[in-house]
């Protein structure tokens, strides 16, 4: 997301600034970026790529994405409104993968657990395989989105950096 310091009006700034100050605190020791977190580091882990395949399968059109464009959107004029919001997005996008990581997880463990018994019971058919490896593989689609998220309000926090600056600058 590249943005354009010069499209935001001080206003906005100062109105970004307030919303972002009085977020959740009760959450935000989870959602605020740690130091060990980077956009290079995400991109190393194959953030981008992750990116495009979401976008590819979405098509943009179930989401209102702009169909050409291969990443998300905040809009123009790009507003303080517009950056919380997608801010607001990240959260709940993340809260959603973390608790489907979480039941996979718990799937996973048990379909491990009671592998022998399962194959017992389905006849010793490659039924319990399967089950056990797109559980695995739900655990690695979550992983991977929730990433994507934590990337993707990273760069939020970003813009946020750079509006401050401009702010106390001028």
């Amino acid at each position: 997301m590249s943005l354009n310091t010069k499209q935001l009006a001080k206003s906005d700034v100062v109105a970004l600034r307030a919303q972002m100050e009085h977020r959740e605190p009760h959450t935000d020791w989870y959602y605020k970026p740690r130091k060990l977190e980077s956009v290079a580091l995400y991109r190393k882990l194959g953030v981008r790529i992750v990116e495009k395949t979401v976008m590819i399968i979405a098509k943009r059109r179930l989401f209102g994405y702009d169909a050409n464009s291969n990443h998300y959107s905040i809009g123009k004029p790009v507003s303080a409104e517009k950056l919380v919001k997608f801010e607001r997005t990240t959260r709940s996008n993340e809260r959603t993968h973390f608790f489907g990581l979480l039941l996979a997880t718990t799937a996973t463990i048990f379909g491990v657990v009671k592998f022998d018994e399962m194959k017992n019971a389905a006849g010793g058919h490659i039924i319990p395989w399967i089950l056990v490896t797109i559980l695995a593989s739900q655990m690695v689609i979550h992983e991977a989105l929730i990433i994507l998220q934590r990337y993707n309000r990273l760069r939020i926090y970003d813009v946020f950096r750079k509006l401050e600056q401009k702010l106390e600058n001028d």
